[in-house]
């Protein structure tokens, strides 16, 4: 979202409540905004100890493989 502001907040949720597995763990953030919401995950990287980049990965049904992470 940071470099991609053409990408829209509101597909960017529905895609991650609809499509990704349910976890053990997951964190929830509430904004009014774009910049609201870029700060709140900031937060909530911080507080779980997350350092450097935070990536989300949209990989869909069967494309993962070996060592993709890397790249």
């Amino acid at each position: 979202l940071v470099s991609r502001p053409d990408l829209s907040v509101l597909d960017t949720a529905y895609s991650l409540v609809t499509s990704r597995a349910l976890l053990d763990r997951r964190a929830v953030v509430v904004a009014a905004d774009r910049d609201e919401l870029l700060a709140r995950l900031a937060e909530v990287s911080a507080e779980q100890g997350v350092g450097g980049k935070s990536a989300f990965l949209f990989t869909g049904q069967g494309s993962q493989r070996a060592r993709m992470g890397l790249e």
